[in-house]
């Protein structure tokens, strides 16, 4: 892993404020705090504590080595083909990412990296894409599918949202973060670690599900919600929220039950 790379991580406890990150041999280690990140997997694992009970059903799932097998070809086409598209949402998320060239971009909750690789691929040898995700079956096959491609300038983390984000601030081009909002507990606090993540005038795009284009009764969406952990948006409450947290301007579009959005972090 290049040192361009590591110059842009952080201590998730201290924060950039403090000491560096020192390379020693699999591990990256907190001069402050003395805090150690195992590196050995192809990915820098900043999660210290698994605790899966304070997780959702869906977020368990994607531990499970089996789905995570067959996720990119066939789960997530599947799951999306009545929701919009996997194709499309690739297209619109490039498109609302642009300009790409030389760009640094973070893919938040990459899954297996598959629309990390095709950004990668867009920013160019001297551009970077970031993966980051929860599930480590996740990032192996992350690094497993990015390393079949030979992309040098891709790179996984490992991160949990509810803790501090592992980045320097004000760093990112752009921001990624594809069907995976709707599983965040406290959007806002997202919103506010991603527009601090973001330089000014970055961009933070993404996608996520319409309940109003959703064959549910409101009653069965409920009971959706609290049973499976997944949040559906009401028509402009995320755009609302974008722009409580910082973004303007703030667009969307939607195709089919999938709504893709596009906001810039103010200067």
């Amino acid at each position: 892993m290049p040192t361009r790379f590591y110059n842009l991580l952080i201590c998730p406890v201290c924060g950039e404020a403090k000491g560096p990150l020192l390379r020693e041999s699999n591990f990256l280690r907190c001069t402050t705090c003395e805090a150690s990140y195992p590196t050995g997997e192809g990915f820098v694992d900043f999660v210290f504590e698994d605790d899966p009970r304070s997780r959702s059903r869906v977020q368990k799932m994607m531990e499970f080595v089996p789905l995570v097998r067959v996720y990119e070809k066939f789960w997530r086409p599947a799951a999306t083909f009545l929701l919009g598209g996997t194709s499309w949402e690739i297209k619109q998320v490039t498109q609302f990412l642009a300009p790409l060239k030389d760009a640094i971009l973070l893919d938040m909750a990459c899954g297996p990296g598959n629309f990390t690789r095709p950004l990668a691929r867009s920013v160019g040898k001297n551009g970077m894409a970031i993966g980051a995700d929860l599930s480590r079956p996740m990032l192996l096959k992350a690094v497993e599918e990015a390393r079949k491609e030979k992309l040098e300038n891709i790179h996984f983390v490992r991160s949990d949202t509810r803790m501090r984000l592992p980045f320097v601030g004000s760093v990112f081009d752009g921001i990624n973060c594809t069907g995976a909002m709707h599983l965040f507990p406290d959007i806002r606090a997202v919103c506010g670690a991603v527009r601090d993540l973001l330089k000014p005038g970055g961009r933070f795009v993404g996608t996520t599900y319409i309940p109003e284009k959703l064959p549910l009764k409101l009653w069965i969406r409920t009971v959706q919600s609290v049973v499976t952990g997944i949040r559906l948006f009401k028509p402009g409450e995320l755009e609302d929220i974008l722009r409580e947290t910082g973004f303007d301007p703030v667009e969307s579009t939607i195709k089919g039950m999938t709504m893709a959005w596009r906001a810039v972090r103010k200067k």
